[in-house]
């Protein structure tokens, strides 16, 4: 598959797009929101991580895709804005968590150190394979958070 510009570059920004989407809405609706015995869609919001643990990775790759051609959302963002994102997308989970006004989501809360230092090293200035261990660390971020959040919704 051609990652060119052209007909082949439309097809994988459309699969790319379906891709975030299907994690940025989707990521839990499969488990959490059958259990939940909610109507409320808040845990969707938790996916944001697993958007984040992609977007690190655009980030990442962001200088060789654009020497390539490739118009990621990295790309197009651009460095600064990129890490911004980033952020945002953690930002939003736990906002979202917190949005479900259940007590027990508070427990979400106790990641909070986690995801400071992880969007203070991903706003810094490394690059390539500096950002790796990033890479891991928001993985890990996006298990417990899950694991929190799952929790919380079946106590509450």
């Amino acid at each position: 598959m051609g990652l060119h510009r052209g007909q082949e570059s439309i097809r994988v920004q459309r699969l790319w797009r379906n891709f975030c989407l299907h994690f940025f809405w989707l990521g839990c609706d499969d488990g959490l929101v059958l259990r939940s015995n909610r109507d409320d869609h808040y845990c969707e919001f938790p996916g944001c991580i697993a958007c984040a643990l992609l977007a690190i990775n655009n980030i990442r790759d962001r200088e060789k895709d654009a020497l390539f051609g490739k118009r990621t959302l990295a790309v197009r963002l651009g460095d600064r804005n990129s890490r911004n994102f980033f952020v945002a997308l953690l930002v939003i989970a736990h906002t979202a968590a917190l949005l479900t006004l259940t007590p027990w989501a508070l427990i979400t809360l106790a990641l909070l150190p986690l995801t400071f230092r992880l969007s203070k090293l991903v706003r810094s200035d490394r690059q390539g394979l500096a950002l790796i261990p990033l890479l891991a660390k928001t993985g890990q971020l996006q298990l417990l958070f899950a694991g929190l959040f799952a929790t919380a919704l079946w106590l509450s």
